[in-house]
């Protein structure tokens, strides 16, 4: 399914209401990333980047809300990233698409909170996942070494480490949660690692 295409989200909620016979979850999970400078980013770059990033989770919540409802409520979880909490350098477009995604939850959270429907988001650090792939070479272990060290933690995550952060969000466990951007990123957002030197 391609998430920016209006025609195609809502064909995949109406076949899991009609298989299902309610919907209670939905995870935004599509992403797409570029490292480019302004002057070097096309306009066909910029709206691959802000479709599937921003315009996917909006669509995704539009046509699933209103099968929420009629359920009676529900969960939903949008992947954000540590890169909608702070500016990467030559990744400006990817920053404001997941800056988008933070606000549009909490938006949204508002919006349909009497309704049942929780809605929040997470903000992962880096996650060996196919995406870092197109960054750097996760084969290489001197480049995994690299993008490990900018974590608090020495490590980037594996995908189930987020998984489980979206599974706790949609559970009874999380019942009082809407609105929140729950940072999943082993520390980067703590603040720069380095060391301090003083005279």
């Amino acid at each position: 399914m391609d998430v920016t295409k209006a025609d195609e989200v809502r064909g995949l909620v109406d076949a899991a209401v009609s298989r299902y016979g309610r919907l209670d979850i939905l995870i935004n999970n599509a992403g797409a990333t570029l490292f480019k400078g302004i002057e070097e980013t096309t306009e066909e770059d910029w709206n691959r980047i802000l479709d599937t990033n921003l315009k996917g989770v909006f669509l995704g919540c539009k046509f699933t809300i209103p099968a929420m409802r009629q359920s009676g409520g529900g969960s939903i979880v949008n992947i954000a990233s540590v890169a909608g909490l702070l500016g990467m350098p030559q990744h400006f477009a990817y920053c404001a698409a997941k800056a988008g995604v933070i606000h549009l939850t909490k938006s949204l959270a508002l919006d349909h909170g009497r309704e049942n429907i929780r809605i929040n988001c997470i903000c992962p650090g880096g996650v060996l996942t196919p995406m870092l792939g197109e960054v750097i070479n996760i084969n290489d272990p001197m480049q995994v070494e690299r993008v490990a060290k900018q974590h608090a933690l020495g490590r980037v995550a594996e995908p189930e480490e987020i998984a489980r952060v979206s599974l706790f969000l949609c559970s009874k466990d999380a019942s009082f949660m809407t609105g929140a951007a729950v940072t999943v990123d082993g520390g980067i957002a703590a603040g720069r690692m380095g060391q301090v030197h003083s005279r």
